[in-house]
């Protein structure tokens, strides 16, 4: 599919070719988002990595993004490309989309993800609203934990149960 379009239109596109072409896996072969006016490269790559994970829960087997030229491609890219390769690090062994992570419905405001793997490891993706908000590890996973911000910083490091609430104005990963 290489259409630039808001997600209710791809999502029906996904299905009318999932449904003429059961077989065939679909692409999402090229997606652009510009600044829009976002001046905040964290909510930038915040938004690019939901339309990600977004498209996967579509049941888009590739994704290819176009836009990186804006900012000289290679020679200075844009943040978002730091972002989805935090992304795709951070899922390695823990590649299939499972939803929302568990107890999202009590935290509306949040956009959640979570993907496991089959050694059992479990990666959350947790988005705050533009306004942000404070994010709970201990709501994302049990045991040792490791959350990250959008860019692979860490945030904290250890038993979940222990650790704080964390501020959050984009994304949060929580890996355990």
């Amino acid at each position: 599919i290489h259409g630039y379009c808001d997600n209710d239109t791809a999502a029906a596109v996904f299905r009318a070719a999932r449904e003429k072409k059961p077989d065939v896996p679909i692409w999402q072969t090229e997606v652009m988002f510009m600044p829009d006016g976002e001046s905040d490269p964290t909510r930038r790559c915040a938004r690019m990595v939901l339309h990600y994970l977004w498209s996967l829960g579509q049941g888009v087997e590739r994704y290819f993004w176009h836009g990186g030229e804006h900012e000289g491609y290679y020679r200075k890219p844009l943040p978002e490309f730091a972002a989805l390769a935090t992304l795709w690090t951070l899922a390695r062994g823990a590649d299939r989309l499972q939803g929302p992570m568990a107890g999202a419905d009590a935290l509306p405001w949040l956009d959640t993800y979570r993907l496991s793997g089959a050694d059992g490891r479990t990666l959350c993706v947790i988005a705050a609203p533009a306004g942000g908000a404070e994010v709970k590890i201990a709501a994302a996973a049990a045991g040792e934990a490791l959350a990250l911000d959008v860019f692979g910083g860490t945030l904290w490091k250890g038993d979940a149960a222990q650790a704080p609430a964390i501020p959050c104005s984009g994304l949060v990963y929580v890996l355990s």
